[in-house]
């Protein structure tokens, strides 16, 4: 049996610097780069759990090639996970959302923002989903761990059998209820696979995109990391396939390290 334990030094805050790359399967120009930085502190400690506080900031978006609106979109939305509180237990899961209210008002912020410039299917099929996630609690605690790096993050720390798979079940913004599970390949070394349906922006030409649903993918990712002598991440790798009929359509590559 595999122990890890969710850890954040007391008194102390940790910063990490990710980098996401993605790759569009015969789409080179639009492949792209997110970057940002994000904080976490420990406001409460007790033997059961922690209360973090999480804030991300400096986010910048590779996109000078493509200016579509599902990617405006994105950016925009994204904005909800820069402030969180979270309680999580020592296994790295989330067992409350501290400040909802606080989320609430935030995305009603965004939507106004939303519904002043942007019309048509891209808001109705992404856009409206993912407002009844964000005004559900437990809905977004699930969200929240689509995230590529709330993903591995949470996913590290935990008890894990070398031999025995972890099932989960997730619901995302564009992965619709998913079955997951995780798997001990070795020491700090984690594989996931998932599989269900898949939403991604087809270009029909210039000025016009639609949004396409692909049924029964299969979705791999691979995780290494590092932790410190206190079990807290120090650093990380992952890489996500997206495969539709055996064949590889998205691939997502990001890299973690403490500043």
């Amino acid at each position: 049996m595999k122990c890890i334990y969710f850890s954040i030094p007391p008194q102390k805050d940790i910063t990490y610097q990710v980098d996401i790359q993605t790759y569009l399967k015969d789409c080179k120009k639009d492949n792209s780069s997110l970057s940002y930085d994000i904080n976490f502190r420990l406001k409460k400690e007790t033997f059961s759990g922690s209360v973090i506080e999480i804030n991300r900031k400096n986010m910048i978006l590779d996109d000078t090639k493509i200016h579509n609106v599902m990617n405006e979109l994105l950016l925009l939305t994204s904005n909800i996970l820069n402030n969180l509180e979270l309680k999580i237990d020592r296994s790295g899961k989330i067992h409350k959302i501290r400040n909802m209210k606080q989320i609430h008002q935030k995305w009603k912020e965004i939507r106004m923002q939303i519904d002043s410039g942007y019309t048509g299917d891209v808001v109705s099929k992404l856009v409206n989903p993912m407002e009844k996630i964000i005004m559900n609690e437990e809905l977004f605690s699930q969200a929240l761990l689509k995230d590529p790096f709330f993903r591995f993050y949470f996913g590290i720390y935990g008890e894990y059998n070398q031999n025995k798979m972890i099932q989960q079940q997730h619901v995302s913004d564009f992965r619709i209820m998913n079955k997951s599970t995780y798997q001990v390949i070795e020491t700090n070394y984690l594989q996931q696979t998932e599989s269900g349906n898949y939403i991604v922006l087809k270009k029909i030409n210039t000025d016009k995109s639609i949004l396409e649903e692909y049924e029964n993918l299969n979705v791999k990712l691979h995780c290494k990391y590092s932790l410190s002598n206190e079990e807290y991440l120090m650093s990380m790798k992952s890489t996500q396939e997206v495969h539709y009929n055996d064949e590889l359509i998205k691939s997502t590559q990001m890299k973690v390290i403490q500043k």
